[in-house]
């Protein structure tokens, strides 16, 4: 699953929410993230991010 969506999810989704990874880890069925997010908008970032997580899973099925 990460292979799918890692891309978009360290580079891409920071940039678009104003965020900055510091940290992450991918479980089977969660993940945990470190996360900068001076300018508050670390819910949309993190809908965004569950969003790409669902999609790769349900493309895996």
């Amino acid at each position: 699953m990460f292979e799918t969506c890692g891309r978009e999810w360290l580079f891409v989704t920071p940039r678009r929410y104003g965020g900055l990874v510091h940290a992450f880890c991918v479980l089977s069925n969660h993940a945990h993230v470190g996360l900068a997010d001076p300018d508050g908008r670390h819910l949309a970032f993190m809908q965004y991010l569950d969003s790409l997580a669902a999609r790769a899973a349900n493309a895996s099925l």
